[in-house]
């Protein structure tokens, strides 16, 4: 999961330091399986069926 702040509340003391950070005291919400792709769809499967779906747009 990455947050996306508003850049007013950026710091950037470091061009190349990613700051990875979880809640301590909480559980971090996950997203229903639908949101991240097909359930039982192997990436092969996927491929092809979106190489389908993007021949006929």
């Amino acid at each position: 999961m990455q947050l996306h702040p508003p850049q007013s509340r950026y710091v950037n003391n470091s061009r190349y330091c990613l700051h990875l950070w979880r809640p301590t005291y909480r559980d971090i919400p996950m997203p229903s399986p639908s949101f991240v792709g097909v359930v039982g769809l192997s990436p092969s499967d996927a491929a092809t069926l979106f190489a389908r779906i993007s021949a006929t747009a």
